[in-house]
C-alpha cells in the first residue's frame, strides 16, 4: 500500500498511542551502536518545552521525584531525534543519559524502540527491546504495542500476530491501539478476512470504536474492487453514529474506480462534494489508481485531464507521490506502456524516480521477461544513487535469469543479493533448482544451497 491516504490519518493517531508513560522503573547500562553520531546537546529541544513546562509543576508539586524527573528530560531529548529521525542521535542521547548517571526507564527504550521502527529496522528495534529486557526493565503495553506497529507497517503479519501472542504471555491486555495496529497491517497485506475479525475482536473486547478501523476496512475492499463490501462498513459508520470524512469517500470512489465502474465513479465523486469536501491529491490519486488497475485507461487519462482543470493550484501541481503511486499502479497491473508514459510525466516535472519506483517497475518487468528494460532500470536506479535495492529487486534477477537458463548470471546475482545480507525466499531457490534440473546440473545447484545453508544464510 503501499501509499494511501490511511496511513496518513494512521500515522497520528500511532504516535499519539507512544506518548509519554509516567510509569517509571529503573536499572540499565551504557550502550551504543557503533558509527553513533556524537549529538551534543543535553537540553530538551524547544519542540518540548511546553510538555517539559508540566513535567516541571509535576516535579515542583511533589509528583516526580529528581531521578524520575531527570529521566523524563533525557527521554524527552532522545524522543526529539526520533522525531527528526535522526535515530543514530536518539542513540547517542542515551548513551550520554547513562554517561551522566541517569537511569533510563520503560519509555526510553519504548521510544528508541519505536525510531527503528520509523526506518523500518525491525532488527534493531527488536535489539532495544532485548536490552530492556536485559537491563531488567519491564516492559509495558506501549513497547508491545511498539513493535506490533512496526511488524505490521513492513508487512511482516506472522511476527506481528507472534508478538501480539508474546504480549498476552506477559499478562498485558490488548487495547484499541493493538487490535486497530493488527487490523490495518492485514488490510495492507490484502487479508480482508483477517482484518473483519480484528475488528469482531475489537467489538468484543470492549474498546471503543473510532473511525480509524472502519476506514481501513473500506480502504482494504476498495483496493481490490469489493463495492458491496466497501459499501457495507460505510454503513458500520453510519450505524455507530459516527460521520464519513474525506478518506472514507476517497475509498468509495478509489472501489469504484478499481471495479471499472465509470458511471459510478462519477456518482461517489459527486457525493464527496456534496458532502461538503473538495477533492484532493488522495482523491484524484484513488480514480487514478483505480482505473488503472481495471485497466480503463481511457478513463484515467479523463481523470488526469480533469485534475488538471480544478481550479486548486494544488491539484494542478501535485506532489512527487501522487505521480508514483500512479506509475506503480500501471506497473503492478503489468502495463509497463502506462507505467513509462506516467514516469515520463514524473521526471518532466523535475521529480527522480526513488528506489521504491525503481523496484516496482524492475519486478514488473521481470513479470514480463523483459530483461533489457529491467538492467536499464537497474543501471540508472544505481547511478542515480537511490536507496539500496529491496530483496525483490535481486529476486527479480534471479527469477529472470533462472527462466531463461542463464545459470552464472542467475548465480551472480543470487550472490550479489547473499553479499548485501538478504536471504532469497523460497520461490526464488526453487526457481533455481528447476534452473539447474533443466541444465542436467541438479547435484550442482544442491551444492549451492547447501552452501548457503553452511554459511548460515539459509535454514535447513
Amino acid at each position: 500500500m503501499k501509499a494511501h491516504g490511511i496511513v496518513y490519518q494512521v500515522a497520528a493517531w500511532l504516535w499519539l498511542s507512544l506518548t509519554v508513560v509516567e510509569s517509571f522503573s529503573v536499572g540499565s547500562s551504557l550502550y551504543r551502536r557503533p558509527g553513533a553520531a556524537i549529538f551534543r546537546s543535553r537540553l530538551p529541544l524547544q519542540s518540548d518545552h511546553t510538555e517539559l513546562r508540566a513535567t516541571v509543576e509535576k516535579h515542583e508539586n511533589g509528583f516526580f521525584s529528581p531521578d524520575e524527573y531527570e529521566a523524563y528530560k533525557w527521554t524527552t531529548q532522545i524522543k526529539a531525534s526520533v522525531e527528526a529521525k535522526d535515530i543514530d542521535g536518539a542513540e547517542q542521547a542515551f548513551s550520554d543519559m547513562v554517561l551522566a548517571g541517569v537511569q533510563p526507564n520503560v519509555h526510553s527504550y519504548s521510544v528508541l524502540m519505536k525510531g527503528a521502527c520509523q526506518v523500518r529496522d525491525m532488527d534493531r528495534s527488536l535489539d532495544w527491546f532485548n536490552k530492556m529486557v536485559e537491563d531488567e526493565i519491564e516492559p509495558n503495553e506501549v513497547s508491545y504495542n511498539t513493535m506490533i506497529h512496526g511488524y505490521a507497517t513492513v508487512g511482516e503479519v506472522e511476527k506481528m500476530e507472534e508478538w501480539f501472542k508474546k504480549m498476552q504471555e506477559a499478562g498485558l491486555r490488548p487495547d484499541e491501539t493493538t487490535y486497530n495496529t493488527m487490523l490495518i497491517g492485514y488490510v495492507k497485506v490484502g487479508r480482508q478476512d483477517l482484518a473483519v475479525e480484528i475488528f469482531n475482536r475489537l467489538v468484543d473486547a470492549g474498546c471503543e470504536i473510532t473511525i480509524i478501523p472502519l476506514n481501513a476496512l473500506i480502504s482494504g475492499f476498495s483496493s481490490q474492487g469489493e463495492v458491496e463490501q466497501a459499501v457495507h462498513w460505510v454503513k458500520k459508520i453510519e450505524e455507530r453514529n459516527l460521520k464519513p470524512d474525506i478518506y472514507t469517500y476517497n475509498y468509495l470512489v478509489r472501489a469504484e474506480a478499481t471495479s471499472g465502474n465509470a458511471t459510478q465513479c462519477m456518482r461517489r465523486f459527486l457525493q464527496l462534494k456534496n458532502a461538503g469536501f473538495s477533492p484532493d491529491h488522495s482523491t484524484y490519486t484513488s480514480i487514478l489508481v483505480g482505473f488503472a488497475r481495471s485497466g480503463n485507461v481511457t478513463e484515467a487519462e479523463g481523470w488526469w485531464v480533469r485534475m488538471q482543470q480544478e481550479e486548486d493550484a494544488a491539484l494542478q501541481n501535485p506532489p512527487y507521490t501522487f505521480y508514483r503511486n500512479v506509475v506503480e499502479a500501471y506497473a503492478r497491473a503489468d502495463d509497463m506502456e502506462g507505467a513509462r508514459r506516467w514516469l515520463a510525466r514524473l521526471e518532466g516535472r523535475g521529480f527522480r524516480a526513488d528506489g521504491r519506483l525503481y523496484a516496482e517497475l524492475i519486478e514488473a518487468y521481470a513479470r514480463a521477461g523483459d530483461q533489457f528494460h529491467m538492467a536499464a532500470a537497474y543501471d540508472a536506479m544505481v547511478k542515480r544513487g537511490r536507496a539500496q535495492p529491496r530483496a525483490g529487486v535481486y529476486e527479480a534477477f534471479v527469477t529472470v535469469q533462472a527462466r531463461a537458463g542463464n545459470l552464472e548470471q542467475m548465480r551472480r546475482w543470487a550472490d550479489t543479493m547473499v553479499e548485501k545480507g538478504l536471504a532469497p525466499g523460497a520461490p526464488v531457490l526453487r526457481e533455481a533448482l528447476a534452473a539447474y534440473k533443466r541444465a542436467g546440473r541438479l547435484p550442482e545447484g544442491k551444492a549451492w544451497l547447501a552452501g548457503l545453508v553452511a554459511a548460515g544464510v539459509l535454514r535447513e
